[in-house]
């Protein structure tokens, strides 16, 4: 497959329904940057909702005091590591 250079002579017509078309292209662009802008912040506000801890659970920042919250409900320790405190 080539590439054909432009005949700078040649003007192609426009028509009123070139005018048409383009205006729906645009009208279809927007929508779908508006609808993918709708969809990011929900999906964002999704996330910061279900970054909240469920109802009953306390997250411990110090380790004796989860050891021995542990211990006492006979549950396991779930540890996080994080770089920033």
């Amino acid at each position: 497959m080539g590439i054909l250079p432009m005949n700078p002579g040649l003007r192609v017509k426009s028509t009123s329904s070139d005018r048409v078309h383009g205006q729906d292209a645009h009208a279809t662009r927007f929508r779908q940057s508006v609808s993918r802008t709708l969809i990011s912040v929900l999906c964002l506000a999704g996330m910061a909702w279900a970054q909240e801890a469920a109802p009953g659970l306390h997250w411990y920042s110090n380790y004796e005091e989860a050891r021995a919250e542990a211990k006492r409900t006979d549950k396991p320790i779930f540890l996080e590591f994080r770089c920033a405190p």
